[in-house]
């Protein structure tokens, strides 16, 4: 495995993971749609945060 420092264009595809990760446990889609903001994984938040990816 190797450890890599997240990079702003990563951030739509680290939300996407998140919002699947939550999903895979079934909740209700109304619930998924009001957690989809607190999944978001932003450039800004990537440029302020140690964020890491398992390649």
């Amino acid at each position: 495995m190797k450890f890599r420092k997240a990079i702003k264009e990563d951030s739509e595809s680290l939300s996407k993971l998140a919002y699947k990760s939550k999903a895979y446990w079934g909740y209700l889609e109304s619930f998924m749609k009001q957690c989809k903001k607190d999944l978001n994984i932003t450039e800004d938040y990537i440029e302020e945060q140690p964020v890491f990816l398992v390649q």
